[in-house]
């Protein structure tokens, strides 16, 4: 919880119980193959918040939202062994406690190359590729405005190498056959 502290005019982060925190949540994910080089994956997450606090540092606190993110991920591929992603989410306004986060949102993007007859691949990633994605907070707690801005640096390049040691393929169980079998053959013949 973010609250006032009236002496030094300032703000303070502290845990605090409260009274009710309620949660609904629903999830919602759907993997599509749009053709036979593009396939998409999509995730949405509804959900409702409420925080309830009689008394919280000498007011009452009373919210409730309904909030959604939306992920999806969409995978191409180029040419044998090449591919290419994209991903996109999105953080609807959400109110958490004593505070309200505006939407939030970025945009990632990567691309891969299968090596060593697919045992291997070689990976360049870029996440947040606009760096748009921040944090916006204001105030929803009676008598206290403040609005907060939070950049943390989300504009990351990576590249990584994976290998995967030992045999891909896995044996097909062996046929067993009972002895009821056995005799019901014998006794065909």
């Amino acid at each position: 919880m973010i609250l006032p502290d009236a002496a030094s005019k300032s703000l303070y982060q502290t845990n605090a119980n409260i009274a009710t925190n309620i949660s609904y949540n629903a999830n919602l994910n759907v993997p599509v193959q749009i053709t036979k080089w593009w396939q998409t994956n999509n995730n949405l997450n509804v959900f409702y918040l409420s925080f309830e606090a009689p008394d919280l540092a000498g007011k009452a606190l009373k919210t409730g939202k309904t909030s959604f993110q939306f992920k999806t991920q969409q995978t191409f591929t180029i040419v044998s062994g090449f591919t290419a992603e994209l991903s996109g989410s999105y953080e609807s306004p959400l109110d958490y406690g004593t505070f309200s986060i505006r939407p939030r949102y970025s945009i990632d993007a990567g691309v891969s190359k299968a090596l060593f007859d697919k045992k291997a691949s070689l990976k360049f990633a870029l996440s947040d590729v606009f760096n748009t994605y921040k944090t916006n907070l204001s105030s929803i707690y009676s008598g206290l405005t403040y609005d907060l801005y939070q950049k943390n640096e989300s504009q990351i390049g990576r590249i990584s190498f994976t290998y995967r040691f030992g045999k891909n393929e896995i044996k097909p169980a062996r046929r067993r056959s009972t002895g009821t079998e056995a005799e019901q053959g014998r006794m065909k013949n």
